[in-house]
């Protein structure tokens, strides 16, 4: 049994099915979801089996987070390790992702004593890149400025190995103390342990050509790199695939 994880809030409520139907189109593998959301949706709310409903608390006040945090939501990937107790593995995505292969192939992976298996960020090479849209670099972590980065919204983890540490707390001790996205705070918390997968598990959608498939994403390792294998198609960025004149809205709604 495949499980994978989705977190969103009321904003996103209705932004889940094409996920999972392009999932369970793509797979034959038995897969079972769960839905980690705040306490009060229940317009995501389906009767079926195959989903299993988490329903966090909102802090009141919310923390004091970055300002490019558009919804606190992102931060309940951080929780599946603790929820899903009885689970070693666990698949999360982003909401806004197709997938196009299958899923199985991720989940069957060898993390090889790695924590996470995550797809290198294909805009910026270095950590510290990133920084205009995550914040300062915290300084105990400066000497990994010009380390990897690595994408957030899709990743393989190892949910046994992230309980027997303290990564968690880390990470949110970072977010809070410096004011930085949980991205770059998993950059950093995860440094040394993170399996790099293959750009087709994340191929920048917005900056594909949908004829050809080809990226236009001006960064040497992806620029006119061909994305017509791609196995999880992501919307990076505030244009998504489910608004009207995308160009990809279409194969959006293949899968409603």
């Amino acid at each position: 049994m495949i499980h994978i994880c989705l977190c969103f809030d009321q904003a996103l409520a209705d932004k889940w099915k094409h996920l999972i139907n392009s999932i369970q189109r793509n797979t034959e593998e038995d897969i079972h979801f769960h839905f980690f959301i705040p306490e009060g949706i229940r317009s995501a709310i389906v009767d079926t089996k195959k989903i299993t409903y988490h329903f966090l608390k909102i802090p009141t006040p919310l923390p004091r987070f970055t300002q490019y945090v558009r919804s606190p939501a992102m931060f309940y990937r951080w929780a599946i390790p603790e929820i899903l107790q009885d689970q070693d593995r666990a698949i999360y995505l982003d909401n806004d992702v197709i997938v196009q292969g299958d899923i199985a192939d991720l989940w069957n992976m060898d993390l090889q004593g790695n924590l996470i298996g995550a797809v290198r960020d294909p805009f910026h090479d270095e950590i510290k890149q990133t920084l205009f849209f995550q914040g300062k670099m915290p300084i105990p972590f400066a000497h990994l400025e010009k380390e990897k980065s690595f994408l957030s919204g899709q990743l393989l983890m190892d949910l046994k190995a992230l309980r027997e540490g303290d990564y968690i707390r880390d990470i949110f001790h970072l977010i809070e103390e410096y004011k930085i996205r949980d991205m770059l705070a998993m950059n950093l918390i995860f440094h040394g342990k993170i399996l790099e997968l293959d750009r087709e598990w994340s191929a920048p959608l917005n900056q594909l050509d949908p004829k050809t498939m080809i990226c236009r994403s001006g960064n040497p390792r992806t620029n006119n790199y061909c994305f017509k294998d791609a196995k999880i198609l992501h919307s990076h960025g505030d244009r998504k695939f489910w608004e009207k004149g995308h160009p990809f809205n279409s194969l959006y709604r293949s899968y409603l």
